[in-house]
């Protein structure tokens, strides 16, 4: 048994229950060609992150003895697949080992996709391996990185100091290309947009209407602390601006001397977006409003409400409704109840201090480990 003290940053929200009315052999190396991007589904996003950003531990990974393996655990959001992935690796190894029974070997989620001879000829070694876009799954993803090395045929220590091969995950990458999802989302995608993972959104704007300061001080940290929930342990990156109104007659918004971003939020009374946003898309307004539209990198939310007080319970209701109920493009929040004030908001995602846990309710296996 395990007891547990949740350290949690930030405000602790109060457990809430909402009722909501719901709107509507042959894996690949690092030789083969990428493979083929469906059709219709976006832009893709790339980039490039170093492996050391999914390691909890600093400086270089060692692996030692016989056999040794470390995993890193890549996470993806969920409102984004994998087209292409390739792995660098750099790392150096003992000059002791013997070649034919030495090597180092790539695995993603469990399945080896390349092996590579350590040579004690070239004991500083660059290694590229594309990892096959359908391996990947939403969430987290498992890169093993083992190896087997000997510095004798027979007769050998297996725990000898001269067994070693360090990686400079500083100096490794990982490279990918996202898709999208090849439609529009819902509300049960925020959770995804705002991951920490792989495509999800580390910065968002949110914009108001140039003549509400009450909203700017009550509305907007809720909304604020709402998607940086989603984002978990990751930083969100949150700025603010004013809109600027289009002439009277027609429709659109940009912010106040900037362009727009990928990722932002419309916060004010349904009278103020009518300046800036067609009637249609506000016209099932009736009380606490929140609305997704967008899909490919762009995704807009709208928090309103007929009145200020409305507007603060949308961007309440925000922040504490469970994304997965809520397959529609928008909600009307009719209640709201406090069940257990004292009780953590996400109380799936923390441990509650004073509590006792087994290991099986954090998650962690029975293992049986044998060894000499």
């Amino acid at each position: 048994m395990v007891r547990a003290l949740s350290r949690i940053s930030g405000c602790i929200l109060a457990a809430l229950c909402l009722s909501l009315l719901l709107g509507t052999q042959g894996r690949a190396d690092a030789r083969e060609a990428p493979a083929a991007e469906p059709p219709g589904t976006g832009p893709a996003m790339s980039g490039t992150v170093p492996l050391s950003r999914f390691s909890a531990e600093p400086g270089p990974l060692r692996l030692r003895d016989v056999s040794d393996s470390a995993d890193l655990f890549i996470p993806v959001a969920s409102t984004a697949r994998v087209v292409d992935a390739t792995v660098q690796l750099r790392y150096t190894h003992s000059i002791a080992l013997v070649p034919h029974r030495s090597y180092l070997a790539v695995r993603l989620n469990d399945v080896t996709v390349a092996q590579a001879p350590l040579n004690p000829q070239q004991p500083e070694r660059s290694l590229s391996v594309r990892l096959p876009a359908d391996l990947w799954r939403p969430g987290y993803n498992k890169l093993t990185l083992a190896a087997v090395q000997h510095y004798a045929d027979r007769c050998e220590d297996p725990k000898s100091p001269e067994l070693w091969t360090e990686l400079d995950l500083s100096r490794s990458y990982l490279t990918f290309r996202l898709r999208p999802l090849g439609r529009p989302y819902t509300l049960a995608d925020l959770g995804g947009l705002f991951s920490p993972g792989l495509g999800g959104h580390g910065q968002v704007l949110l914009l108001t209407a140039p003549d509400d300061e009450r909203l700017r001080s009550v509305a907007l940290p809720l909304v604020a602390q709402a998607l940086a929930l989603r984002r978990q342990y990751a930083p969100l990156l949150i700025r603010h601006a004013v809109w600027r109104e289009p002439p009277t007659g027609l429709s659109g918004y940009q912010p106040e001397g900037e362009g727009l971003p990928p990722a932002h939020v419309l916060v004010g009374t349904v009278d103020q977006l009518r300046r800036v946003l067609p009637e249609e898309s506000l016209e099932a307004v009736s009380g606490p409003y929140v609305a997704i539209a967008g899909e490919g990198e762009t995704v807009r939310l709208i928090v309103t409400g007929r009145d200020e007080e409305e507007v603060v319970s949308a961007a309440r209701g925000l922040a504490e409704m469970d994304d997965g109920v809520n397959p529609g493009r928008w909600v009307s929040f009719r209640a709201r109840t406090v069940s257990d004030p004292g009780r953590p908001l996400v109380r799936r995602q923390f441990l509650e201090p004073n509590s006792t846990y087994s290991f099986d309710q954090l998650g962690v296996q029975t293992t049986t480990v044998t060894g000499e």
